[in-house]
């Protein structure tokens, strides 16, 4: 919660899951100071937790978060078709996070530092996946079944997986075309280029695969609730519409 906070005080979000989003309410000081609050909260949480190496792996994640924010500000409003700056963003962001829960989830639970890589590795696959869904949907969706506007990642000056896609498969002149639709926000001309050249399908095929790779990380645990729930929520994250 401490980073969505965060991240909508940067991207200068209003809204998030159809509500108004705290630096909205209240302001980007009051906004910043609750996301602060929740991340200390969240560490003294950790510091009772018996197991040194789940705070230490939570914190590493939050470092990670910090960086790949730095590095997406960095490449803001510049068209690139590097997918390495774009996984090292979503991996920061995003993976990184999700992988630390899981692997502190098995740990606290008992498990043994074998199992709790293997579940680390099941949410670094889980939150690419989720992330390249999440671009996508930014593109394609509506608003209201979104919960917030659509294309806020372009015109947040983000360079999405579809959009480095399209733009490593244009012309010159189309590329300089779509460069100008991203530095202006022209939403439905960028949807109607990234389905006509194929680019929505690639990125969504790309989360596909680390789906399926976080899949196969499930398949070698032991069968039970947990796993089936696990599987399942692998399988939502690729097909969810919001």
């Amino acid at each position: 919660m401490a980073s969505l906070i965060h991240d909508d005080v940067i991207d200068e979000a209003d809204r998030r899951r159809g509500q108004a989003t705290p630096n909205a309410r209240w302001g980007n000081h009051v906004a910043v100071l609750l996301g602060d609050y929740l991340f200390s909260k969240a560490f003294h949480l950790l510091a009772r937790v018996e197991r040194d190496d789940v705070a230490a792996r939570v914190a590493l994640a939050t470092v990670r978060m910090s960086q790949a924010e730095i590095l997406q500000i960095k490449y803001g409003n510049t068209p690139h078709t590097d997918e390495s700056v774009y996984f090292a963003i979503v991996e920061g962001k995003t993976a990184h996070l999700v992988a630390s829960a899981c692997a502190g989830g098995a740990l606290v639970g008992g498990a043994d530092g074998a199992l709790a890589e293997r579940l680390s590795t099941f949410g670094l696959h889980w939150g690419v996946a989720f992330q390249i869904t999440d671009d996508a949907l930014d593109l394609t969706s509506d608003p209201e079944v979104l919960g917030k506007p659509i294309g806020s990642d372009v015109r947040g000056g983000k360079v999405t997986l579809p959009l480095i896609h399209a733009l490593r498969q244009a012309d010159g002149e189309r590329r300089r075309q779509l460069e100008g639709w991203i530095r202006s926000g022209e939403v439905d001309a960028l949807r109607a280029a990234l389905e006509a050249s194929g680019s929505l399908a690639y990125a969504l095929g790309v989360a596909r695969s680390h789906a399926d790779r976080a899949l196969a990380v499930l398949a070698g645990l032991p069968p039970g609730p947990a796993r089936d729930s696990l599987a399942a929520l692998t399988e939502f994250v690729v097909s969810r519409r919001h």
